[in-house]
């Protein structure tokens, strides 16, 4: 609790980060996520799980598209198809979305930062999301 006072006397937001390394949890845990999430006074949700298929993509849309009112959301897939997820969720509104800088990937699933850009822009034009942006950093 002192650390968290601190970073607000600082003017630091709190990401509540929350991953499966497994699978995509129920909807009913992904909501309990949110409001714990919420509880704690987090101004963003971060949620990673690993997709096994189409129907955990279609899981985290859902989740996205229907909590992201409550509290801002950061929602990512890891996996298989966890490549494929990051610029259509970035596109369906996912606040937080990880590219990196450099030659190689933090962790496997990452695009290249210019390319994730481009490819959560390009999806968002179809989805009306012309505000969608992108924010750059080297800090390691």
């Amino acid at each position: 609790a002192g650390t968290l006072r601190e970073a607000r006397a600082a003017g630091c937001g709190l990401v509540a980060s929350f991953h499966d390394f497994r699978a995509v949890p129920t909807a009913a845990r992904l909501r309990e996520t949110v409001a714990r999430a919420r509880d704690a006074g987090a101004d963003v949700c971060k949620v990673a799980a690993t997709l096994r298929g189409a129907a955990d993509l279609a899981r985290l849309l859902d989740f996205l598209a229907s909590e992201r009112d409550r509290l801002p959301l950061a929602v990512m897939g890891m996996g298989p198809f966890g490549r494929a997820s990051r610029p259509v969720l970035g596109a369906a509104g996912s606040v937080l979305n990880y590219g990196f800088l450099g030659r190689r990937p933090q962790v496997p699933g990452q695009w290249p930062v210019g390319t994730l850009r481009e490819r959560i822009d390009e999806l968002g034009e179809g989805a009306g999301m012309s505000d969608v942006g992108c924010r750059t950093s080297d800090a390691r």
